[in-house]
């Protein structure tokens, strides 16, 4: 039978994830998180007076994600010292990753914006936010990299086996 013709059954409420337990992240993720503006009132955004703030970024999610199912997660980001940045940790911190291995960029550093319109155009901003400009790490992330089963640095890289990676020359600043 094709491999297309056949059913993958995964049943998570039958998962043993035991074995991940007390051993460090096993799946690391590397990316830039949106504020994320929608108007409230489904007005376009340069009528509306009021939006919701909510956070976007694909490694941010898909991290989100594995630790709501019991994987052991860290996130690698860089933000400002403000109450946006404190949003992004505290907001990863309540869904269990590990959020060690946030940079903290000084508080006047812009975050990048995800402008959304509900059925209309989307816009990002992030060119020269904490997250984009190189710095040398604050920590160095080498354990984290290294103890983790699989990785992702960002949406334009394949997911890769852990093996496949350094664990420190290539960690020592975030660039997007």
């Amino acid at each position: 039978m094709p491999l297309s013709d056949q059913k993958i059954r995964f049943d998570i409420t039958k998962d043993d994830l035991s074995s991940f337990a007390n051993k460090g992240p096993v799946f690391v993720t590397f990316g830039e998180t949106l504020i994320r503006d929608t108007p409230a009132d489904t007005q376009r955004l340069e009528m509306t007076r009021q939006a919701h703030v909510s956070l976007a970024g694909s490694e941010y999610t898909l991290c989100m994600t594995l630790a709501r199912s019991g994987i052991p997660t860290a996130y690698i980001t860089r933000v400002p010292d403000n109450p946006y940045g404190w949003m992004v940790r505290d907001i990863a911190r309540s869904q269990g990753i590990n959020t060690d291995f946030i940079l903290w960029a000084p508080k006047a550093e812009p975050i990048g914006r995800f402008l959304y319109e509900l059925g209309r155009s989307r816009v990002r901003a992030s060119a020269g936010t904490s997250a984009c400009t190189p710095r040398p790490a604050a920590r160095e992330p080498g354990w984290c990299i290294g103890a983790a089963r699989c990785k992702t640095p960002g949406s334009s890289t394949p997911l890769a086996p852990a093996s496949a990676w350094p664990t420190t020359a290539s960690t020592k600043g975030i660039t997007c």
